[in-house]
C-alpha cells in the first residue's frame, strides 16, 4: 500500500533552504546565521516527507517559524535589486511560506478501508 506525501510541500521548502544558503554565500553577508536557519529549513523538509502526521506538522512549523525569522535577521538594507538577496529572501521566504502552509493544510485521504470499519 503507498503511502501518500505532501511531496509538493516537501518540494518547495527543500528549495527553499537551498536558496537561503545559496543566496548568502553568493553575497558573503550573514553566512553564519543563513547556513543555520538554512539547515533547519532543509530539516524541517526532510520531517515532512516522513509518513507520520506529527513529524509534517512539525517540519511545517519549522519551515515556517525559520521563514519569519530569516525576514527580520537576513533582509535588512537589501531592496532586492541584488541576485543573492532574490536568491535568498525573497523567492526563500515565498517559498517556505507556500510550502510549510501547505504541510500543515495536509491530511492524508482515508481508504476505503478506513471509511468503512
Amino acid at each position: 500500500m503507498s503511502e501518500e506525501k505532501p511531496f509538493v510541500a516537501f518540494v518547495l521548502c527543500l528549495l527553499e533552504g537551498i536558496f537561503m544558503m545559496i543566496g548568502k554565500l553568493l553575497l558573503f553577508d550573514r553566512v553564519i546565521i543563513s547556513m543555520m536557519l538554512g539547515t533547519l529549513v532543509i530539516i524541517g523538509a526532510l520531517l515532512i516527507s516522513t509518513d507520520r502526521i506529527q513529524n509534517i506538522r512539525t517540519g511545517g512549523l519549522i519551515v515556517l517559524i525559520s521563514a519569519m525569522v530569516s525576514i527580520f535577521t537576513i533582509s535588512d538594507g537589501y531592496y532586492g535589486y541584488e541576485y543573492g538577496y532574490f536568491l535568498g529572501f525573497l523567492g526563500g521566504v515565498l517559498l517556505s511560506i507556500i510550502g510549510s502552509i501547505l504541510a500543515l493544510a495536509w491530511k492524508p485521504k482515508l481508504s476505503v478501508a478506513q471509511r468503512n470499519p
